[in-house]
C-alpha cells in the first residue's frame, strides 16, 4: 500500500500511497523526506522490512565544506513506513567503488550487498551488529560485466539463493543463483 522512490534532482525519497496494493494506477503523492544534508546524488533506497530504517546509497555529497564521496546512510523513523517521522543515524563509506547504485540487506540485517558501477561489481559486507552499519567491514565482490556494465540496482529472494541485478545498457533484470544463500 506504500511506494518509496529515491531522487537525485532534489536529493528526496518521496512516499506515495496506493489505495489498492500493488496497483501503481492507484497511486497518490503523499509526502517526502530531503537526505541533501547527507547526500547529493541518492541512487539505492533499501527499508528494513519492519520499516522502522530506511537506507539510502550514493555517490556524491558535502561535508564541513569538502566532497564526501560513497556512502551507505541510515535513517531511523519514528513511526514506521513514514518517511515524515525520519531522521539521519549513522554512514558507512564504500571504499570498493566510486559509484554505488543500489543496496539490499539479509533479512537478519547481518548482511549488506551494494552494487556499483565503477568495477561493475556486488560487494558483500558482514554487519557484527544487525542493520548497524557502523559495525560493517568488507568481505567479498561479485563481477556482473559479463552481462551489464552500469548495474543499478540489486535485490535478494527472501531467502537469499536468488539475487537479481537491474542495468542500464542492457535494459534489463539479471537473475544469478547462489549455491549458497547470502553467500
Amino acid at each position: 500500500s506504500k511506494l518509496y522512490i529515491s531522487g537525485n534532482q532534489n536529493d528526496s525519497v518521496y512516499m506515495y500511497t496506493l489505495s489498492t496494493p500493488y496497483n501503481l494506477s492507484t497511486a497518490s503523492y503523499t509526502s517526502s523526506f530531503s537526505v541533501g544534508s547527507q547526500e547529493g546524488t541518492p541512487a539505492g533506497l533499501y527499508f528494513k522490512p519492519d520499516g522502522t530504517s530506511f537506507f539510502i546509497c550514493g555517490w556524491q555529497c558535502m561535508i564541513s565544506g569538502a566532497i564526501d564521496t560513497d556512502n551507505v546512510y541510515r535513517y531511523d523513523m519514528t513511526t514506521a513506513w513514514d518517511i515524515t517521522t525520519a531522521s539521519y543515524v549513522s554512514r558507512y563509506q564504500v571504499t570498493q567503488d566510486v559509484y554505488p547504485q543500489g543496496v539490499h540487506f539479509k533479512s537478519d540485517g547481518t548482511k549488506m550487498y551494494v552494487v556499483g558501477d565503477q568495477n561493475d561489481s556486488v560487494y558483500e559486507y558482514n554487519l557484527s551488529t544487525g542493520w548497524d552499519i557502523t559495525t560493517t567491514t568488507y568481505s567479498k565482490s561479485f563481477s556482473v560485466s559479463a552481462k551489464e556494465t552500469v548495474p543499478t540496482d540489486i535485490r535478494f529472494s527472501s531467502d537469499g539463493t536468488i539475487m537479481v541485478i537491474c542495468g542500464v545498457v542492457s535494459d534489463s533484470l539479471h537473475k544469478y543463483t547462489l549455491s549458497t544463500a547470502w553467500d
